[in-house]
């Protein structure tokens, strides 16, 4: 059952639930283009969806205030701001959306010597998706962007990964 996320502000997609409560709209576009996808990897999971503004500073509970995206537990955030500063696609933001959903549907264990693994791990969300191009081409824009430096190395690892 799909209900309609500008009048319920909910959107259920057979079993995964996103609460989409600011109404953000490219998830409810990745809704629409993935629900298919979405459904055959359901585990079981609520997914809140937060946009970071002054009256949502959760955000910053989860993410630095350069990540254009960023998840916690079932929490996925955006940041339109740095999406906007990015240059991103809506492309790019579904494959950065999957990516975190992919963190989400991953089992792999969280420690500190796993997290590349992690990180590729999340990225085969976005490429059952076939978003491996746009979550290449937005990786390469965090590199571009220079406020991602300590990052930069494991950047580079996935898209090579993914080409």
């Amino acid at each position: 059952m799909k209900l309609s996320l500008k009048s319920e502000q909910i959107n259920k997609i057979e079993m995964i639930l996103f609460k989409n409560l600011q109404i953000i709209e490219v998830f409810n576009s990745f809704g629409d283009q993935f629900e298919n996808a979405i459904n055959e990897n359901y585990n079981g999971n609520t997914i809140t969806i937060v946009v970071l503004n002054e009256q949502h500073p959760f955000f910053k509970a989860i993410a630095n205030d350069n990540d254009p995206f960023a998840r916690n537990f079932n929490n996925i955030a955006i940041n339109e701001q740095v999406c906007q500063q990015l240059n991103l696609t809506q492309e790019e933001k579904f494959a950065m959306i999957a990516h975190e959903i992919g963190h989400i549907l991953d089992n792999t264990p969280k420690d500190i010597n796993n997290r590349l693994n992690r990180e590729y791990n999340a990225d085969q969300f976005a490429v059952k998706l076939n978003l491996s191009k746009e979550l290449k081409t937005g990786l390469e824009k965090l590199i571009e962007s220079g406020d991602y430096p300590e990052e930069n190395e494991g950047l580079k690892e996935r898209i090579k990964k993914l080409s």
